[in-house]
């Protein structure tokens, strides 16, 4: 086991530096800006899958071709989007894993349908490990 340097040895340039650059984990974390075009409910094959890594900042515009609620499983997110009104999400990705993102048609006062979890998600959000 290799004993702690003096207390002199904290003090030099070179022992901050690399305190600098081995403590640092938000330095690796990405913006990622994504762009999610909902049509008839529907969203193209390509964008079924969305994949970040953990500790990322994500900006998700979202599109619809009519009045919805988009709701991101398991990281509690929704948004309520109109025609021709994108709507932005943005948060860290905290979470590892596969999330199931559902969309809600939305009632005459502009609040969701409640018809629960039992459909086939929009699409799923992926957050992998770094």
């Amino acid at each position: 086991m290799m004993p702690f340097p003096s207390p002199a040895a904290y003090t030099r340039p070179g022992f901050v530096l690399a305190l600098l650059l081995l403590g640092s984990t938000t330095a690796d974390a990405e913006s990622v800006e994504l762009r999610v075009e909902i049509r008839g409910g529907e969203v193209p094959r390509a964008q079924r899958v969305l994949k970040v890594h953990h500790d990322d900042r994500v900006r998700i515009e979202w599109r619809a071709d009519r009045a919805t609620v988009i709701h991101i499983k398991g990281y509690d997110l929704s948004v309520h989007a109109d025609p021709g009104k994108p709507e932005v999400m943005e948060f860290k990705a905290f979470a590892t894993g596969r999330f199931p993102v559902h969309v809600h048609d939305v009632d005459a006062t502009g609040g969701p349908v409640r018809h629960g979890h039992h459909t086939r998600p929009l699409l799923r959000f992926e957050v992998h490990p770094k």
